[in-house]
C-alpha cells in the first residue's frame, strides 16, 4: 500500500490527501450546483463553514464512542489520530447542522439536499480510496483472486483479504454516476437525497458483511443498523414526495 505520497519536497499521509481532496471536490461541485439553480453565491460558503466542522467533530465523536475503552487510556492519542474519522459520524452531524442552518435560513433543506445528493457518495469514494492507500478499513480474509494482503492492516502481510474499501469505492461511485445522470430531470423535492440513502444504505448494509467490525445486536454491526436507519429514512422520504406528487396532479 502507500500510506504515505510524496509529491516533490512534500510528504503526506495519502488518507490526510484523499479526505482533502474529498472535501474539496464535494466543496467545489455543491458550490456549482447551487449557482446553478441560482441560489445567492455566499450560501455555499456559510454551508460549508457550519458543515465541516460540525462533520469533523461528529466524526470523532463517533470513533470515540466505538474505541472508550482505549481512550479512558490515552484520551489525546485516540481523539486527534489519523486515520480516525468515521464516515457515519461526518454524515449525521454535518447533514444534522447544515439542516438547521438551512431551516434557520428559511431555504428549502430538501431541495438542497438533493443539488448535494450526487456529490455525497463521490466524496465518499475518494474518502475510501484513501483508506485503501493507507491499508485500514479492510475486510476478512478470502481466498477470492481479487484478495489483497494489507501489510500495515490487523492480519498479517501475507494473508489476503477482502478489499472492502475498494467495494464501498466502486459502489459509491456507481451511486454518484446514476444520480448525476437524474439531476436535471424535474422531480420532487426529495427524491434525490432519498435515492441517495436507500442506495448508499443498502451497499454499506451487504459490504458490511465483510468487514472487520464485531457484531453489536442481533448479529448485525452498528453500521448496518445506521444503514438500516438510512433505508428506511430514504423509503419514507421517497414515499411522501411520490404521495405529493400524485396528489397534485
Amino acid at each position: 500500500m502507500y500510506p504515505r505520497i510524496h509529491i516533490y519536497s512534500l510528504d503526506i499521509g495519502s488518507y490526510v490527501l484523499c479526505g482533502l481532496a474529498a472535501v474539496g471536490v464535494s466543496v467545489l461541485l455543491v458550490r456549482r450546483e447551487l449557482t446553478r439553480n441560482h441560489y445567492p453565491k455566499h450560501i455555499w460558503l456559510i454551508l460549508s463553514a457550519v458543515g465541516l466542522p460540525a462533520g469533523l467533530l461528529g466524526s470523532k465523536v463517533y470513533d470515540v464512542l466505538e474505541k472508550l475503552d482505549l481512550f479512558a487510556l490515552s484520551p489525546c492519542e485516540v481523539f486527534f489520530r489519523v486515520p480516525g474519522q468515521a464516515w457515519y459520524g461526518a454524515f449525521i452531524a454535518g447533514s444534522a447542522a447544515i439542516a438547521v442552518t438551512l431551516r434557520m435560513m428559511r431555504l428549502p433543506v430538501l431541495n438542497i439536499f438533493d443539488l448535494a445528493a450526487p456529490v455525497i457518495p463521490l466524496g465518499h469514494a475518494l474518502g475510501r480510496l484513501g483508506c485503501f492507500l493507507a491499508g485500514c478499513c479492510h475486510g476478512i480474509p478470502s481466498s477470492a483472486p481479487w484478495a489483497l494482503p494489507f501489510p500495515q492492516g490487523q492480519y498479517p502481510a501475507d494473508v489476503p483479504v477482502h478489499p472492502t474499501q475498494l467495494y464501498e469505492m466502486i459502489a459509491y461511485l456507481l451511486i454518484s454516476a446514476y444520480l448525476w445522470s437524474t439531476r436535471n430531470q424535474k422531480t420532487a423535492d426529495g427524491v434525490r437525497i432519498g435515492s441517495y440513502l436507500v442506495l448508499a444504505g443498502l451497499a454499506r448494509f451487504v459490504i458490511e458483511f465483510y468487514r472487520l467490525n464485531s457484531p453489536a445486536m442481533l448479529h448485525l454491526t452498528v453500521p448496518q443498523w445506521i444503514a438500516m436507519a438510512g433505508i428506511s429514512l430514504g423509503l419514507v422520504i421517497l414515499t411522501n414526495r411520490r404521495s405529493e406528487s400524485v396528489l397534485r396532479r
